[in-house]
């Protein structure tokens, strides 16, 4: 399933509960949907923080990726160099 998928069953999960916790409630209906305000705004933050880790992880991940292929670019053409000079040097001395 795609992050989108999950994210939108995660939703649907969230609001059937609340749905159901509301009515089956010991508190009136406002004192309730005060609590539930209350939480689903702790709840944004909490993900607003996941999110935000995620990104940088993200761009963390892409540096370093971008390094790794520097660095195997580098490599290769170092190599590609050392067999060129081999195959003149054997080349040459034949």
């Amino acid at each position: 399933m795609t992050t989108k998928t999950n994210a939108i069953i995660l939703l649907a999960t969230l609001t059937t509960g609340a749905a159901i916790g509301m009515l089956l409630a010991p508190d009136s209906a406002e004192k309730t949907g005060r609590k539930l305000l209350k939480k689903t705004k702790a709840m944004h933050g909490r993900l607003q923080d996941m999110l935000d880790e995620g990104c940088d992880l993200i761009d963390t991940l892409k540096g370093d990726a971008t390094e790794l292929a520097g660095d195997a670019r580098r490599t290769g053409k170092h190599a590609a160099g050392a067999v060129r000079d081999t195959v003149r040097n054997v080349t040459h001395s034949s």
